[in-house]
């Protein structure tokens, strides 16, 4: 499972989008639990991430066949 996991990264420019954000962007910071973007509403911004993290949630109903379980 873990080879296609995320695979739509492997056919994005990520130093192209980087370079971008370090080059005209604005640095701004982020405190914990503050949203970056949220569901339903249009997104202000596009972000690299120059230290600390992200969390990144999706919450989903509709998901079928998926088991993060070993077999």
């Amino acid at each position: 499972m873990a080879s296609n996991f995320n695979t739509y990264y492997e056919s994005i420019d990520s130093d192209f989008w980087r370079n971008l954000c370090v080059e005209k962007g604005v640095l701004r910071q982020y405190d914990k639990g503050e949203l970056f973007a949220e569901e339903g509403r249009i997104a202000k911004y596009l972000g690299y991430i120059k230290s600390g993290s992200l969390k990144y949630v999706v919450y989903a109903t509709d998901v079928i066949g998926v088991s993060l379980l070993p077999s």
